[in-house]
């Protein structure tokens, strides 16, 4: 079991997974249940309500777009430039 524990934002939690990403995705699936529960889990992205979550579909959406529409070569894609 772990402890989530309102704090500033979103909370802490003594999990690892918060341990290791926490600063930088600011929750854990355990606070993202929390807010969930509460009503509060916003989307990381954008901010909007997020549902049960850590994005919403909004972001979802332009993720998977933004996947199926990728070409092999990245590089060359994104700099003009083959194996760059």
């Amino acid at each position: 079991m772990y402890i989530v524990e309102p704090a500033g934002g979103r909370g802490t939690c003594t999990c690892p997974d918060y341990a290791k990403r926490g600063e930088w995705l600011g929750l854990c699936k355990h606070i993202a249940a929390v807010l969930a529960y509460k009503g509060e889990l916003r989307c990381v992205l954008c901010g909007r309500p997020a549902g049960l979550s850590t994005t919403c579909l909004s972001c979802q959406d332009g993720a998977a777009q933004a996947q199926a529409g990728a070409p092999d070569d990245l590089d060359e894609w994104l700099f003009g430039e083959p194996g760059r």
